[in-house]
């Protein structure tokens, strides 16, 4: 290892060890009175921020964020408690639909009034979208980035050991299984051709050799494609991971 790995490898330690270790349940509650206009000891204050590692220029920067960030968490909520009043007005205009024929005039009306309704509704509905991206672009939970860019990794690693094995089993390549084990097959039919016709100890020795060689791909196979399924699954709980933590990236 170089020197310039062993000192990567450090500072990737500290980086972890201070997201792991940091107050950063207080850094969060320094911002939040912030927010609040509360009267702060500055010496509390500077303990904290040592201990997550930013300074009081990074405290201001994080603080306006943090901020947004509460905002679009209310507005995300406000859209979440619209929607059901939207989908039901939606559910109204399609009974409508259905009956408009026999209650033209009244189905006029009542849809004029309804679609009022839905663009009234549907602005606050909107608002999901803009808020859900905000708080998702915008993190400050270090715990959360770190596991997006081990998860991003990982995720890219498995799908290249996918397409490996997938390639190795059935790509189309002359030395994958797809044609490497129909090849022994018929290399072992023409053995065992040879050997009934001419019984000699010859071909009895190659039809040997052809069928450890047709057991041995077909073991080899079969142990890429139990690997190839160890891979999905990895695959899946990595998606699984990726999900709780956007979850977690959606918290103000």
């Amino acid at each position: 290892m170089t020197v310039r790995e062993i000192v990567a490898g450090l500072r990737k330690r500290l980086v972890r060890s201070k997201v792991e270790h940091g107050d950063w349940a207080g850094y969060k509650g320094l911002m939040q009175e912030i927010l609040d206009g509360k009267e702060i000891d500055p010496s509390e204050a500077e303990a904290i921020l040592e201990s997550v590692g930013k300074s009081f220029d990074d405290l201001a920067t994080d603080a306006e964020l943090y901020q947004k960030r509460l905002e679009w968490s209310r507005m995300m909520d406000a859209a979440k408690a619209a929607q059901p009043g939207y989908e039901l007005v939606l559910r109204k205009i399609d009974a409508l639909e259905k009956t408009k024929q026999d209650f033209l005039a009244k189905f006029n009306l009542d849809m004029g009034q309804l679609q009022a309704q839905r663009t009234e509704v549907y602005v606050v509905v909107n608002m999901l979208t803009s808020a859900e991206a905000g708080l998702r672009q915008n993190v400050q939970d270090p715990f959360v980035l770190l596991v997006r860019d081990e998860t991003k990794r990982e995720i890219l690693a498995l799908v290249d050991r996918e397409r490996e094995l997938q390639e190795r089993i059935s790509g189309n390549d002359k030395q994958s299984y797809r044609f490497l084990v129909p090849d022994a097959k018929s290399d072992l039919q023409q053995c065992e051709r040879n050997y009934k016709i001419t019984g000699l100890d010859s071909d009895k020795k190659k039809l040997d050799e052809a069928k450890g060689r047709l057991a041995g791909l077909e073991r080899n196979k079969a142990t890429a494609e139990s690997m190839l399924a160890d891979v999905r699954r990895s695959m899946s709980d990595v998606r699984k991971r990726q999900d709780e933590i956007e979850k977690r990236a959606m918290i103000p």
